[in-house]
């Protein structure tokens, strides 16, 4: 099971017992239509959401780039001649993740 996986399955009881998928993202962020009408404990709730969505992309983006690193350093070794072009991941692979 990957990292990914993982955090993904952290994410369930935030989401009636599914994982997310991508059509999740902006209810996780903002919160549903009308969030600010709400209780203050569904409030809260989507507060643990979002913080709990949050910290699942930050772990996978984190392991992800440890995992490119250490590949990145393995091509390096395999072929020291190869260059590293620095620069950001383009962050539309991560949606696949969900």
């Amino acid at each position: 099971m990957l990292i990914y996986d993982v955090e993904r399955e952290n994410m369930r009881p935030f989401l009636n017992g599914r994982p997310p998928n991508p059509d999740d993202v902006s209810n996780l962020l903002c919160g549903p239509i009308g969030i600010e009408d709400q209780t203050k404990n569904i409030h809260e709730a989507f507060l643990r959401a979002r913080n709990e969505f949050s910290g699942m992309i930050e772990r996978i983006l984190f392991q992800k780039e440890n995992d490119e690193r250490d590949m990145q350093r393995g091509n390096t070794i395999l072929n020291p001649s190869s260059e590293h072009v620095g620069g950001a991941t383009d962050p539309s692979v991560y949606i696949s993740l969900l």
